[in-house]
């Protein structure tokens, strides 16, 4: 809830195009301010009650209404999460700016995801000691829920009339403290001009040094588009982050140790190697803002392109460098046959991104991503079978030419047709 209502708020409160017509009318923008709390609400609360309402109403049928008391709890919890989301849009927008706010609401986004993902994963990351004590820390000390205040929430959930009073109170007296306390920051943030919150203000850098040129065009091609990596927001961090859905499974198979553990670690390696890349050359190929320019320079279009791929491909390096390590350091038999792997699944991923790039904006590339299209799609399959391929080659299965057969297929297919010449 938290994560959605952060990304929500800033587009309902500081991002929407009607703000100036709110500001100029009679309404109180704390009221303003009110009623888009609720909207915020109403949209993160939504899923949860369509998730625990079903079970709500099966029980109910079952000759237990009480636990209908699950949807005025899941309200209650979400009208605080819309307080804590417009709190948080508020203060990151007065602080950053809207579009450095907007940067580091991705990034908070990301990493509350990715800490829900771990805690839903602990059964595969905790000792079976730690789960049973911890469980036992966790778990009321009799039968039932205790009467303690730490437990209303669930006891309101369990349609307790006291405990569901008191959390209802709560969560109106907190969102209407929020709307009150936030209401003045909030004219405030709104009533920027967009390059005052785009968060512009940039501190004056060294001047033009004539040594970043003495590298020859290549290198300065290649230094552009490292740098504009770099600076693409919030994308090294979704890059990394990769790597993030595949700690539970990689946990699980290194505690077996030996080769299972190294093929597991090789076999995710690779397929998070050609998500990387598909990232990476999105961003160097398929949000390339410059493009124009790059036509009109002084430079064959393949050096471009070179670069471009280079650039994307040495980050891909740079991530896969620790899992080779650990790989050889526990089978070192097994290292050319990754290596191998993470070779073909990069060179894939690159000309599959410049063959068939995923056009976007730049400030996009390090947010939430939207649906696969078809591009997504072919870059996802050819990852699917350089790992299938790669696994099958660090057993010593001759079977492993299948799969790479197919993603070299795919790959082919993807190059679009020269236009002939009359």
């Amino acid at each position: 809830m938290l994560s959605q209502a952060l990304d929500v708020a800033m587009a309902a409160l500081f991002e929407r195009q009607d703000l100036d017509w709110l500001m100029a009318s009679p309404v109180p923008l704390r009221r303003v301010l009110v009623v888009r709390m609720l909207g915020i609400a109403a949209t993160v609360a939504t899923m949860w009650l369509l998730i625990l309402g079903s079970t709500a109403n099966a029980l109910a049928l079952m000759g237990e209404p009480r636990w209908l008391a699950a949807y005025l709890v899941v309200g209650a919890m979400a009208l605080v999460i819309a307080a804590a989301g417009a709190a948080g849009a508020v203060g990151l927008v007065a602080r950053l700016g809207l579009k450095r706010a907007r940067r580091a609401v991705s990034a908070l986004g990301m990493v509350i995801g990715g800490v829900t993902f771990l805690a839903s994963q602990s059964a595969a990351l905790l000792s079976p000691e730690l789960k049973a004590s911890l469980w036992q820390a966790l778990s009321p000390p009799c039968c039932g829920v205790p009467s303690g205040a730490e437990w209303w929430p669930a006891r309101a959930m369990m349609g307790d009339p006291a405990p569901l009073a008191a959390v209802l109170l709560a969560a109106v007296l907190m969102a209407s403290g929020a709307a009150w306390a936030l209401a003045r920051h909030f004219a405030a943030g709104a009533a920027l001009d967009p390059p005052r919150t785009a968060g512009a203000v940039r501190e004056a850098g060294p001047g033009l040094d004539a040594s970043r040129f003495s590298r020859g065009r290549f290198g300065a091609l290649l230094h552009k588009e490292l740098r504009l990596l770099r600076r693409t927001p919030n994308l090294i961090g979704q890059v990394m982050f990769q790597l993030v859905y595949a700690v539970p499974g990689a946990v699980g198979l290194w505690r077996n140790g030996g080769l299972t553990a190294a093929l597991g670690l090789g076999t995710i390696s690779v397929f998070v190697a050609g998500e990387a890349t598909r990232l990476l050359i999105s961003a160097t190929a398929g949000a390339d803002g410059a493009a124009d320019l790059a036509g009109t320079a002084p430079v064959l279009p393949r050096a471009v392109t070179a670069a471009k791929m280079t650039a994307a491909g040495l980050g891909t390096v740079a991530l896969m460098t620790l899992p080779v390590l650990a790989v050889g350091a526990e089978d070192p038999g097994l290292v050319p046959a990754l290596v191998a792997g993470l070779a073909c699944v990069t060179v894939g991923g690159l000309l599959l991104g410049l063959w068939r790039p995923i056009v976007s904006h730049r400030g996009d590339l390090g947010g939430r991503q939207a649906g696969l299209g078809i591009n997504g799609l072919l870059a996802l399959v050819t990852s699917a079978c350089w790992t299938g391929a790669t696994w099958l080659a660090m057993t010593g299965t001759a079977w492993a030419a299948a799969p790479a057969g197919v993603a070299i297929a795919i790959t082919a297919a993807a190059r679009p047709l020269r236009r002939m010449s009359k």
